[in-house]
């Protein structure tokens, strides 16, 4: 009756294709691609607040700390290209010059560390996931780098605040504040404890709510795709993530929240 599918903008578009051969939802949990409403397949759902957004952030915050030239350093895949795009309109926006453009293999991007050392940044947006993103601020900071590092809501990861101290400045555009004490998140970070012994994930909220928004529109529609799908396009709510719903596209509005990594953990600066 509906699918919950793609961490990313590549095989979310891949879902695109499928649904709109066999009429059925997906919601994604984890792509932030704008690009996915774009395609306008009436029949696929992004819950994460788009990339796009997430580049204002993270310009804007560079911004308002004086920073007036940056590096960006983006992986080489389809949704590195594409935040590369969004990052320089982002740029624009907030007035802040881009000194260098590289790009870095997701798979081993420690070659890139002598040219960015060498381009001595004032600050540097790091877009790609969290292995890669933590590998490279590591060895960054490693090589004499100090300047600040702006990172996407997919590094905003145990894996990257695992550096701890050593990592730091490092800023983030999370997807929702985790640490919320929204009852919402609260009762979600304690139930997830509880059943799994972890720490819950970004991810694992929006996964949640996703299966949740599912649960609600069979319950008020029944089993039938085409008023599922229907049912999705007008829904409104609240959920773990923060307030629930599409615009036209079938895509999030929600805003992105600024975190700092303090002491091996995200929160707001």
């Amino acid at each position: 009756m509906a699918v919950i599918a793609a961490l990313d903008g590549e095989r979310a578009h891949a879902a695109e294709l499928v649904a709109a051969k066999l009429w059925t939802p997906v919601i994604t949990p984890g792509a932030a691609d704008l690009t996915i409403d774009y395609a306008n397949v009436p029949w696929v759902f992004r819950l994460m607040p788009s990339d796009r957004r997430q580049a204002d952030l993270l310009l804007d915050a560079a911004r308002r700390r004086g920073i007036r030239r940056l590096v960006l350093v983006t992986a080489g895949t389809r949704d590195g290209s594409l935040a590369n795009a969004r990052l320089h309109e982002a740029a624009r926006a907030a007035g802040v010059a881009v000194a260098l453009q590289v790009q870095f293999d997701p798979y081993d991007p420690e070659p890139v560390v002598a040219r960015l050392v060498a381009a001595a940044p004032e600050a540097l947006v790091i877009w790609g996931a969290a292995a890669p993103v933590a590998l490279l601020v590591r060895a960054l900071r490693a090589a004499g780098v100090a300047a600040p590092v702006f990172v996407p809501s997919q590094a905003v990861a145990a894996s990257v605040a695992a550096g701890g101290r050593a990592m730091e400045p490092v800023l983030g555009a999370a997807p929702f504040d985790l640490l919320s004490d929204r009852p919402e998140v609260a009762r979600f970070r304690g139930s997830f404890r509880q059943a799994t012994g972890q720490e819950p994930t970004h991810i694992a909220a929006y996964g949640y709510d996703a299966a949740r928004l599912i649960v609600s529109a069979i319950e008020a529609v029944g089993l039938n795709r085409v008023r599922i799908c229907n049912w999705l396009l007008a829904a409104q709510g609240r959920g773990v993530t923060g307030q629930l719903g599409f615009n036209s596209l079938g895509g999030s509005e929600q805003e992105p929240v600024l975190v700092s990594l303090e002491d091996g953990r995200w929160a707001p600066p």
